[in-house]
C-alpha cells in the first residue's frame, strides 16, 4: 500500500483497509495484491484539490491610484481580506508566492507613490 501511494504523489493522506475474513486464504502475495488494487481503486475516485501556501501583504496607496491598483490586483489574483479608508487606503490580502511576484511586477512603477510588503520577502 505503501509503494501505491508514494507512486500516487499525493501527501496528506490516510488510509485504512479493513479485511473480514470469509473464506478464500490469500496468503502473503495475495494480500498483497488485494490491498494495493483496493487502493488504487480508491485514489481513482478520489477528488483531488491541490494545497496552495497563502502568504499576507500589505498595501498602503494615495487614493488618487485606487483604481490602476485595484486593476493590478485583480490582474495578479490575489484575496482582499480586508480595505481600510482614512487618509489613504490600506489594504490587506493573500496570495500564492507567484500571484504575490507577479503583483510586485505590476506595481513596480508605482513603488515610488505607495508602500507594499509581504511574507514572501521575509521567506526567501
Amino acid at each position: 500500500m505503501l509503494n501505491v501511494l508514494e507512486h500516487s504523489e499525493m501527501c496528506e493522506i490516510t488510509v485504512v483497509i479493513t479485511r473480514y475474513f470469509g473464506g478464500i486464504k490469500l496468503g502473503a502475495g495475495g494480500l498483497v495484491r488485494a490491498y494495493s488494487q483496493a487502493l488504487a481503486e480508491a485514489l481513482k475516485k478520489l477528488p483531488i484539490r491541490e494545497k496552495i501556501h497563502l502568504y499576507a501583504f500589505s498595501l498602503s496607496l494615495p487614493h488618487s491610484l485606487v483604481g490602476e491598483v485595484e486593476h493590478h490586483l485583480a490582474e495578479a489574483k490575489v484575496q482582499i481580506k480586508q480595505r481600510d479608508w482614512t487618509d489613504k487606503l490600506c489594504i490587506d490580502g493573500q496570495g500564492s508566492r507567484e500571484a504575490l511576484a507577479k503583483l510586485q511586477q505590476l506595481l513596480a512603477n508605482l513603488q515610488h507613490l505607495i508602500q507594499y510588503q509581504d511574507e514572501t520577502q521575509a521567506k526567501q
